[in-house]
């Protein structure tokens, strides 16, 4: 019995020691767990934390200046559309009555409508030729001719698709001449009267006011020419 005793109390002891060997030791363990998920965290905060942080305040930026670039988009658009309507109001205004007729008569007049047209229609090639031309009609003849160039070239440009257009202009003797070539698609001018189509019944009409004579030189895939005389006044 007292031997049992003696082992039991030996036993105990033993235990008591490893219980106070492991918690000598597990507290500088722990400790250095604790140090390790510092350092981690340290480690984590200082070169993960700045980065996303950065990134995100970038993200902020770009999205501001998307937002100002839309709105300059809009504003540029909106400046564009005015530019537009400036352009259109000019166009419509030249339409009405071009300043250059008025002032420099119908060849200015006509050549300034020629520099519009290369300026806002791509790969136009057109030309005015006026060397024999040494009329000077009164206003309304003036601009009723004007009307009459200013249509076959609207028809040749639009409904011909023409890339190449001559106009030229002739006083010989007491006979005046206008012509107009276009290399377009060409018409048939039987069927063009007939339907009133193409601004053609409104050459007519002009020409026949004036007292003089048109005839249309066109068949569909050549092309067209349109000559105009009148007589002299």
């Amino acid at each position: 019995m007292s031997v049992l005793l003696c082992d039991f109390v030996a036993n105990l002891k033993l235990a008591s020691s490893v219980v106070a060997c492991v918690r000598r030791n597990a507290v500088p363990m722990l400790n250095g767990q604790e140090i390790e998920r510092k350092r981690i965290d340290k480690d984590l905060h200082d070169g993960l934390g700045g980065p996303p942080t950065t990134i995100k305040l970038h993200f902020n930026v770009i999205q501001e200046q998307v937002r100002q670039l839309e709105a300059l988009k809009a504003y540029q658009r909106a400046g564009e559309m005015i530019d537009d309507a400036c352009d259109e109001v000019r166009r419509i205004s030249h339409n009405m009555m071009p300043s250059a007729l008025a002032r420099f008569g119908l060849v200015a007049a006509l050549e300034d409508l020629a520099e519009t047209l290369r300026a806002t229609t791509q790969q136009l090639d057109i030309s005015i030729q006026a060397a024999n031309w040494h009329e000077r009609p009164d206003e309304a003849r003036e601009t009723m001719l004007f009307r009459i160039v200013q249509e076959l070239i609207h028809n040749a440009v639009k409904h011909a698709a023409a890339a190449k257009i001559r106009v030229s202009l002739e006083s010989l003797g007491q006979q005046s001449t206008l012509r107009l070539e276009d290399n377009g698609m060409g018409f048939a001018p039987e069927v063009a009267l007939q339907s009133g189509g193409m601004g053609l019944k409104s050459v007519e009409s002009r020409v026949r006011y004036l007292g003089g004579t048109v005839q249309f030189d066109s068949a569909p895939g050549r092309g067209a020419v349109v000559t105009v005389r009148l007589e002299r006044n």
